[in-house]
């Protein structure tokens, strides 16, 4: 997922997941973007959490924002936030029903227009992991997963905690 907030200067905040397809899928990735995926990967976590898929790192070069804006694969939290999980699903059912139809067309293909038409396979990719983001979301509304949403209530809690515990006792 990918979170925009805007004070004095734009940041962006991307899961390690969306990176990690990012890196995957993404060919041609620009160098400075990819520069800037990989020292947010390669930075510990100043706050002493643990890593995982769902843990967001935060961008502010210019070019890393407007690269992340224009990924449309990548879900958009602001905009799912006050969905119910009922139009979450309802959602990934749609973009499931789009992907069988690029299956179903991609194999009535012969070999050569198969080779021609390589963009299917690259849709069908991008939809799967929609879809899995989608799934995720739903799953975080309903409790069943944990994530930290960047600037939020609990973020800034478990920032105080966090730093708390770090604190040396006299």
């Amino acid at each position: 997922m990918k979170l925009l907030k805007k004070d004095n200067k734009e940041k962006m905040y991307l899961q390690i997941s969306d990176i990690i397809f990012i890196f995957q899928h993404e060919y041609g990735l620009p160098d400075d973007i990819r520069q800037d995926f990989n020292d947010k990967l390669s930075k510990k976590n100043r706050k002493g959490l643990d890593d995982t898929p769902y843990t967001f790192k935060m961008f502010t070069e210019p070019t890393t924002v407007d690269f992340i804006k224009g990924l449309d694969y990548v879900v958009d939290y602001d905009s799912h936030k006050k969905k119910s999980v009922q139009d979450i699903f309802e959602e990934a059912c749609v973009l499931q029903d789009r992907k069988q139809e690029l299956a179903i067309t991609f194999n009535k293909l012969n070999l050569k227009e198969r080779e021609k038409n390589q963009q299917i396979v690259r849709m069908c990719a991008e939809l799967d992991f929609t879809i899995l983001s989608l799934r995720d979301l739903a799953w975080f509304k309903e409790g069943a997963i944990k994530m930290i949403i960047p600037e939020s209530k609990k973020a800034k809690k478990t920032e105080r905690k966090m730093l708390k515990q770090k604190r040396p006792k006299i």
